[in-house]
């Protein structure tokens, strides 16, 4: 995930007191930020580790795979997610304050993670096949599943448990 850096003391003018200005912009960026992020915070758990998940068989339907991986396509998701690729057997955490998507990538042959972290709708592309989710947002947020046409398919509690997921109809996620 790419994170904007912004420089708070970038246009210091000689000369003038800017503790003003200064005071601010700190304060507009330190209120800017995750949704989950304040609650993450006030329970002590930003940044920590979550729920530990051990990523399952390739899916029957990618034995062969070598053969169509130059024609695969990764799935994505816009706007981007911090992402991971594990393979079979391989441990990953799902970080507090998160909603993890796991989905097959047939383009590399292994689990691509998604992180859903900042409070937003994001359209899936090239979601296929069976995968997991699990939820391990914090401050109760509730996660959705969206089909083609905008329906809800699923909603999401933030249980921090592993469930089974068919990603083939689910359009777009909001993670809160």
């Amino acid at each position: 995930m790419t994170r904007t850096k912004q420089s708070v003391l970038g246009s210091v003018v000689l000369g003038r007191t800017v503790v003003g200005a200064v005071a601010s912009a700190l304060a507009a960026v330190l209120a800017a930020g995750p949704a989950q992020a304040a609650d993450a915070a006030a329970a002590g758990t930003t940044g920590q580790a979550g729920p530990v998940r051990v990523a399952p068989a390739a899916p029957r339907d990618a034995q062969g795979l070598s053969d169509r991986a130059a024609a695969a396509v990764s799935p994505t998701v816009s706007p981007s997610v911090r992402t991971l690729h594990v393979t079979t057997g391989e441990q990953y955490t799902c970080d507090w304050g998160n909603l993890c998507g796991e989905v097959w990538d047939p383009a590399v042959g292994k689990w691509k993670i998604f992180y859903f972290y900042a409070c937003n709708r994001y359209s899936l592309a090239h979601w296929n096949g069976v995968g997991d989710y699990l939820n391990a947002q914090t401050g109760g947020a509730v996660g959705t599943f969206y089909g083609r046409d905008g329906n809800v398919l699923r909603t999401v509690a933030a249980d921090a448990v592993e469930h089974s997921q068919d990603w083939t109809p689910v359009w777009s996620v909001r993670n809160c």
